[in-house]
């Protein structure tokens, strides 16, 4: 009792053993999307994976203008490719094309000052992308 084992075939299963008998835990892999295995980079005990591809954040400036105010400004956008992939639709009887494009996942917001003609600043808020990955295009942005 208390004692826990890993599934030999299975890296997503483990075992514990309680007073009541054997649990089955499995781990589970969220944003996992499928990919094929030449493409797959593992985690540490090989259950949970991510898909290589070239979608990532860049850097690009860009000057903020506001109310007569301006900076210019570093921010990220997101560039690169996504795998595309055909999938059947069990409701509508056919196969369908993937459409998934390199968009944000996740953002913070960042204050900066505007500098203003006449001296002055005026504080700025703005949403800079954290990180990208290849999304289905109806999905929305989420805050990190």
């Amino acid at each position: 009792i208390g004692s826990s084992f890993d599934d030999p075939s299975n890296p997503c299963l483990s075992y514990t053993c309680n007073p009541t008998g054997l649990v089955a835990v499995v781990q589970d892999c969220p944003k996992q999307t499928w990919c094929a295995e030449e493409e797959r980079i593992y985690d540490s005990n090989k259950c949970c994976y991510k898909c290589k591809n070239d979608c990532r954040t860049t850097p690009v400036n860009v000057t903020v203008k506001y109310n007569g105010c301006r900076k210019r400004v570093e921010m990220a956008r997101c560039i690169g490719e996504c795998k595309r992939s055909v999938k059947y639709n069990y409701e509508t009887f056919q196969l369908e094309n993937s459409c998934s494009c390199c968009r944000e996942e996740n953002y913070e917001f960042r204050d900066i000052a505007l500098e203003c003609s006449d001296g002055s600043t005026i504080p700025y808020r703005y949403r800079h992308t954290t990180t990208c990955s290849c999304r289905d295009q109806c999905e929305q942005s989420k805050a990190s």
